[in-house]
């Protein structure tokens, strides 16, 4: 650190490009030249459960409004809520019987 900062001073206050800091998370130029011109940017919070696609769960229709069979503590809101079933109906499509929901019938009736 000494020997750079004296030979900082012999060059004008400029440290030798070999002995100044890098910074191994800056900026490095890129390989290839940039086309693009606009960037679409798309976030998407959740999605799609896959109670509510190709995964029927017969147990929470059966449980569905029930309070949960396992203690859960309670949220900050000190409510946990009761089992809720998927809000479509499936139907078993194709020769392999695949359930499919409602939410996606015309798949569904493309497989009959």
């Amino acid at each position: 650190m000494a020997l750079s900062a004296l030979i900082a001073e012999q060059n004008g206050g400029e440290l030798l490009a070999a002995e100044a800091p890098t910074n191994p998370f800056a900026a490095k130029p890129p390989h290839f030249a940039a086309k693009a011109t606009n960037v679409i940017f798309l976030y998407l919070d959740g999605g799609l459960s896959q109670v509510d696609s190709f995964d029927p769960k017969p147990r929470l229709i059966a449980e569905n409004g029930k309070p949960f069979g396992v203690k859960i503590e309670p949220t900050q809101f000190n409510n946990n809520g009761a089992t809720l079933a998927s809000p479509w109906k499936f139907q078993q499509y194709g020769e392999s019987g695949t359930p499919i929901s409602d939410l996606f019938s015309a798949p569904g009736e493309a497989r009959r």
